[in-house]
């Protein structure tokens, strides 16, 4: 199924792409942890994850249903970037390595009560964040559930707080 514009669906990930004139300020790459790592060239909020958020629960055929609904949400609850949170994470996973920074998106709570009615069961919440930097060009580490980005250490770059704002 296809999702209304702005939003993308590609892989099973339901992503809210943002404008890149919001990361206009960040350079090409960024030290952190002792290592160099590179500015992604394209930014999006993972709204969900299907295959993640539906499998616990055996529901992976519901994805189209979730679908939909979105999309009749969307029409009246738009789903909106609102604003970086001060909250850089590192996040390393086998031979991966990113900088993701939280953010405020609109209704995504809402969404997500819209689709636990539909389904009949408690749905785990996809962390809002934007991974901004990665060791390998544009090869990000999907971060599905709050327990994972909680887990992840707090990590301060001064040009990417700079860049956006958080200073």
């Amino acid at each position: 199924m296809k999702v209304p514009f702005p939003y993308r669906e590609v892989d099973g990930y339901l992503w809210l792409p943002l404008e890149k004139a919001l990361f206009a300020k960040l350079p090409e790459t960024v030290t952190t942890r002792g290592m160099a790592l590179y500015r992604k060239k394209e930014f999006h909020v993972t709204l969900a994850y299907f295959q993640a958020l539906l499998s616990d629960v055996g529901m992976s055929d519901s994805k189209e249903s979730l679908l939909r609904e979105f999309s009749e949400f969307v029409a009246t609850h738009p789903v909106i970037f609102r604003t970086f949170r001060d909250d850089m994470r590192f996040a390393s996973r086998e031979k991966k390595r990113s900088v993701v920074v939280r953010c405020e998106v609109s209704n995504v709570e809402e969404l997500f009560q819209k689709w636990e009615t539909i389904l009949g069961i408690k749905l785990d919440r996809q962390p809002t964040h934007v991974t901004v930097y990665t060791l390998q060009p544009e090869i990000g580490i999907g971060i599905n559930t709050m327990e994972e980005m909680e887990a992840l250490p707090r990590v301060d770059v001064p040009e990417i707080r700079n860049a956006l704002g958080l200073a």
